[in-house]
């Protein structure tokens, strides 16, 4: 063999197990969006957010074990993945175990800013929009979970805490 049909060989495996690659993750991804819900299919999702930072408060989800993730808002439930390459389920909450959600604000000055445009930083104040869902964990207790949408902040947290508020009150009527 000739060292170019050597370069061309190992060329065509490359592309082969690429493509390997390729098709076990994309299995594997939708294996674990089925089973970790514990249902053979995904519910009906009505509203989908991404880049939604967990900050703490659901006891069995540990802070600072994750950085970023995907809420899901179904008709009954709220569905929390992380967005690692785990991509597991972290958390669900009932819409019937939801006391109440809120959105609480918080005003940060940062150094940048200050040093970008001088005095003139506190008219540029960043506003933080946290979302907190207040719930009964399964043990009977309150909890308060906080997680803060990192794009868009105050109106992607405005659309959350409405669509959950809503679907909270019709989950009420029904």
């Amino acid at each position: 063999m000739k060292i170019g049909d050597d370069i061309m060989l190992m060329g065509f495996l490359v592309v082969v197990l690429l493509i390997m690659i390729i098709i076990t993750w994309r299995d594997s991804a939708k294996k674990i969006a089925n089973t970790e819900i514990g249902k053979s299919e995904l519910p009906t999702i009505l509203h989908t957010y991404r880049d939604i930072n967990y900050l703490g408060g659901h006891p069995l989800v540990p802070v600072g074990s994750v950085n970023e993730g995907t809420l899901y808002i179904s008709q009954d439930k709220i569905f929390y993945m992380d967005s690692t390459t785990s991509a597991k389920m972290l958390f669900e909450l009932s819409m019937n175990n939801i006391i109440r959600c809120s959105i609480e604000n918080k005003e940060s000055l940062t150094a940048g800013r200050i040093l970008l445009v001088g005095i003139l930083a506190w008219a540029f104040k960043k506003n933080t929009s946290y979302i907190r869902i207040e719930f009964n964990d399964e043990l009977g207790n309150v909890s308060n979970l906080i997680i803060v949408p990192t794009q868009d902040n105050s109106d992607q947290a405005a659309e959350i805490n409405a669509n959950i508020n809503q679907l909270k009150m019709s989950s009420i009527a029904i």
